[in-house]
């Protein structure tokens, strides 16, 4: 039994407008003992901006290819595991590339009853900006984010197409995330996992071409819609 509250629970809500914009909710919980971060994106609470229903391509077409939501285990070191689903399977994602260059300034402003701090970074083809607290002195964040000497509260890309915000923080809970159970999942490094959906877009794209075998669609690392359009090896 836990005698005493040993996590910080923070809710986030997300805004992604890279195709059709949406609003989810995302989920950190820090574990003060481990000092390691459990991130869970939430994928049935999706919503479309638009009428603010429930997103049809996102939860009823896409809940028909993703079995599961996406976690992301996160250390001090900002090494992450990521437990993800593509295509009807599944795989844990080591992704450890990724060190954060932070530029920290002395701009502030307050965001739930916490005073914030800017920083900017780049960070796998965007720049962005993002507002930690010390005095939740964990180096942790929403999604990827960590590396700063506080709480990430809010995040986004300069050119806002992908936003997070703290709307809830609790700094004495016992909740915990429900892990996936990974047995059976396939373990790739995130430079294998990150070849395999190209391919499989290229060979989406190639269907374009119909028969001809004289035409080639190939689907440049640039044209990449998601969060991170370039990575490390590229």
């Amino acid at each position: 039994m836990n005698l005493y509250p040993q996590h910080v629970d923070i809710v986030y809500s997300n805004y992604y407008d890279s195709s059709i914009p949406i609003k989810r909710d995302s989920r950190l919980v820090i574990n003060k003992v481990e000092h390691k971060a459990f991130y869970q994106e939430i994928f049935s609470s999706t919503k479309n901006i638009d009428n603010d229903k429930d997103d049809q391509l996102e939860t009823t077409v896409g809940r028909a290819k993703r079995e599961m939501d996406m976690f992301i285990v996160t250390d001090n070191s900002c090494k992450r595991i990521i437990y993800d689903d593509f295509v009807l399977k599944k795989y844990t994602i080591q992704d450890d590339f990724a060190i954060f260059d932070w530029q920290i300034s002395e701009e502030s402003k307050m965001i739930e009853n916490f005073k914030a701090y800017k920083a900017i970074t780049t960070f796998r083809g965007r720049k962005w900006i993002a507002w930690f607290t010390p005095d939740i002195p964990f180096p942790f964040g929403p999604w990827k984010f960590c590396g700063l000497p506080g709480l990430i509260l809010e995040v986004y890309d300069e050119s806002k197409i992908f936003n997070f915000n703290a709307i809830s923080i609790n700094l004495n809970s016992n909740q915990n995330i429900k892990m996936p159970d990974s047995k059976r999942f396939k373990h790739l490094r995130i430079k294998d996992f990150v070849e395999l959906k190209d391919d499989f877009y290229n060979n989406i794209m190639q269907g374009v071409g119909g028969d001809d075998r004289n035409v080639t669609v190939k689907r440049e690392m640039n044209l990449r819609s998601g969060i991170e359009s370039k990575f490390e090896w590229e």
